[in-house]
Parts: structure tokens; C-alpha cells; sequence
């Protein structure tokens, strides 16, 4: 074992590993739930789940071959969805495959990476795994982008910055200046839109104008596919290119790839359920700001962040909502230490989520 140890890259022998949501299957057996009775709010994911027509098109996938290494039809139905061209687009196990095949094409140990804190961690995980030094760009009271303090962070020769879009798990929008000004100082501007389909602000547009962005989206949130891993990226054809050489040849599966399509043909199915999930979140808001000691956050996104009176009180309701078989997100971040977030669920997960919230304050 100890020959091994010695063998492991030095970064990676104890690293931070990224905090993902508890399974259901894990909270029913430990407070004898059954599972059908824990309501999950803690991923950001679609309550309403998939169009029925994927199940069809999962069906005819061709799941004994191998998928099309340059997942020729997603991207040209991706294309007609988004009217953008193909060649500026390429397709994912999920957005955070892309995030990965991003480090692995233009960052060495050594290189330094800017995070805008807090926001997703996926970011900060795979620079540490890339051995990326990472440099936390605080935001400020309002979660908004610290342009000046980014600016500033130029001299040291970042060669990434990561933009989550709704920002997650804040839930505001960057606004297109304060793209434009980081597309100015000559690194790469990654631009998360996972959430786009709920407030539909995107700097997906700028692409052709400049070579140094890149904008990530997903099939998770909006149509359900969370569990199939499926996500796409729009950026500059030559960085499609160099991801094309570099990525799995066969990264996304024939099924997910059929999955994507039906979604894309079915979107105005989808939109209705995007619809639903807008006005549950308007009802959560509504709900936790009429609720003394808590303090919500305006969300372009599926989910709500609202703050506590303390550190104490917010570890106390994640526990007792947790032991009730509610599950929703509590973070190690310092500065969302008497935060909590909760993901838009259906109307009567949503009912009983504040029911017992306030049964609970």
C-alpha cells in the first residue's frame, strides 16, 4: 500500500472531494421512511421528470453499437433548436464532463484558475484534480461579480474564470457588461447556463464575436435527464475541434443522445413543466419571506437560497427537515454557513416543505 501511496500524483492523495446530494435510498433506511414518502429538493433537479416521448426514442436507440464519436445528430438537432451552427457546438456526459475535457485542454499543474465565490463547486474540484492553483474571487453582498477584484487578479496570469449564470446556489444573473468586461482581459470565460431555461438570459449569442468564450448547458434541469447525463457546450469551433480529439470517443451513450433529441422535439412539452416550476418557485419565495427569521434570495434559477439568523439555526432545520424525510441543501461554504437551499418541487412537495418548515420555526 505504501508503494502505491507513493505512486499517486501528490494532489490527489488528499483532496477535497466534491460534496454531492445524499441518495434517497440512505436517509429512508437510516429514519425508517419509506422511499416513496422522501421528498427530495435538494438537487436542483425537474420534479416533473422527462417527456413521456423519450421512452419511445430510448426504445429504438441502437444500444448494442456504439454511439457516433461526433455525435453528429445531436449536434445537428442542436443546432435547429438553437439556431446556431453545429460546428460551434458539441455534446457531453452532462455539463460537468466539458467542465473536465476544459482542464484537460488548456490547464497544467501550476496554472491558476479564478472562482467567483460562492458558486458551484464543480469548478474549484477540477482544477484541484487538474493540479490548478485556485484563486477565490469573493462576491459581493448581493452575490454579484467583483469585476474590479477580478481585473485586479489579471496580473497573475489566470488562464480561466468560471461564470455560473444563474449563479448556483444564489440564483442571480451576470449581467452581459460584466461578460463583455471579462471577455477584455484575454483568458478564458467559461459561462455556466445551466439554468437558462428558467429566465432565458444568455450570452450564448456572443460566441461568434469572440474566441475566448465558452457557454455550458444541460439537459438535467429543463427536460428531466438528470440521470442520463447528457449536456452540450456552444464555444468557438476551434476549441470544438480540440475537444473533439481529446474527449471518450464514445462520452455520450446512444441512449442519452436519442433522450436529448426527443427532448429537443418535444420542448413545448417541457416548457409547460419549466412554467409549473417558475411559479412553484414564485410560491416558495412568497412563502419563506412571509416566514420570521428567514430572508430569501431573488432566484433566475429552480431553486430558492434563503438565509437564517444563525449558523446554529440553519444546521438545526436541514437536521429536523432531514429526519422528516425532507431533504434539502446545506453547504460548508463560509460565507452561506446560516444558508440553506431548497429546489422547486411539485405544488404539494412544495406545500408541505414550508408546512413543515414553519411547524419547525
Amino acid at each position: 500500500m505504501d508503494i502505491i501511496k507513493s505512486m499517486i500524483r501528490k494532489n490527489l492523495s488528499n483532496i477535497l472531494t466534491y460534496e454531492p446530494v445524499e441518495p434517497i435510498s440512505l436517509i429512508a433506511n437510516k429514519f425508517g421512511i419509506d422511499e416513496d414518502q422522501i421528498i427530495k429538493l435538494n438537487g436542483n433537479e425537474n420534479p416533473y421528470g422527462p417527456s413521456p416521448k423519450i421512452i419511445d426514442a430510448i426504445k429504438r436507440s441502437e444500444i448494442s453499437i456504439y454511439p457516433d464519436p461526433f455525435q453528429r445528430n445531436l449536434r445537428q438537432e442542436l443546432e435547429k433548436f438553437l439556431k446556431i451552427n453545429s460546428d460551434h457546438i458539441i455534446g457531453g456526459a452532462g455539463s460537468d464532463e466539458l467542465i473536465d475535457l476544459l482542464f484537460k485542454l488548456f490547464i497544467s499543474p501550476g496554472d491558476l484558475v479564478l472562482d467567483c465565490d460562492p458558486t458551484f463547486g464543480m469548478y474549484s474540484f477540477c482544477a484541484r484534480v487538474a493540479g490548478a492553483k485556485v484563486e477565490k474571487i469573493p462576491r459581493n453582498s448581493n452575490f454579484d461579480l467583483d469585476i474590479n477584484a477580478i481585473r485586479a487578479s489579471t496580473s497573475r496570469n489566470p488562464k480561466i474564470i468560471f461564470i455560473s449564470s444563474p449563479n448556483n446556489p444564489t440564483g442571480n444573473i451576470c449581467k452581459i457588461d460584466e461578460i463583455k468586461a471579462l471577455l477584455d482581459l484575454n483568458i478564458l470565460v467559461v459561462v455556466d447556463e445551466a439554468y437558462y431555461e428558467f429566465n432565458g438570459f444568455s450570452v450564448a449569442n456572443l460566441v461568434p464575436e469572440f474566441d475566448n468564450l465558452v457557454v455550458l448547458r444541460t439537459f438535467s434541469k429543463w427536460a428531466g435527464l438528470a440521470g442520463l447525463r447528457i449536456g452540450y457546450g456552444i464555444m468557438p469551433k476551434n476549441i470544438v475541434l480540440h475537444l473533439l480529439d481529446i474527449k471518450s470517443p464514445y462520452n455520450v451513450s446512444t441512449t442519452a443522445e436519442s433522450a436529448a433529441i426527443a427532448s429537443l422535439n418535444d420542448s413545448a412539452y417541457l416548457f409547460e413543466n419549466v412554467e409549473k416550476i417558475k411559479n412553484g418557485k414564485k410560491y416558495l419565495f412568497n412563502k419563506l419571506n412571509d416566514i420570521d427569521g428567514i430572508s430569501p434570495y431573488p432566484s433566475a434559477a429552480n431553486f430558492v437560497l434563503f438565509n437564517l439568523i444563525n449558523s446554529k439555526k440553519a444546521i438545526e432545520i436541514y437536521n429536523k427537515l432531514r429526519s422528516k424525510g425532507i431533504l434539502i441543501r446545506k453547504f460548508n461554504n463560509v460565507r452561506l454557513e446560516k444558508c440553506l437551499r431548497v429546489s422547486v418541487g411539485t405544488d404539494p412537495h412544495n406545500t408541505t416543505f414550508i408546512n413543515t418548515l414553519m411547524d419547525i420555526m
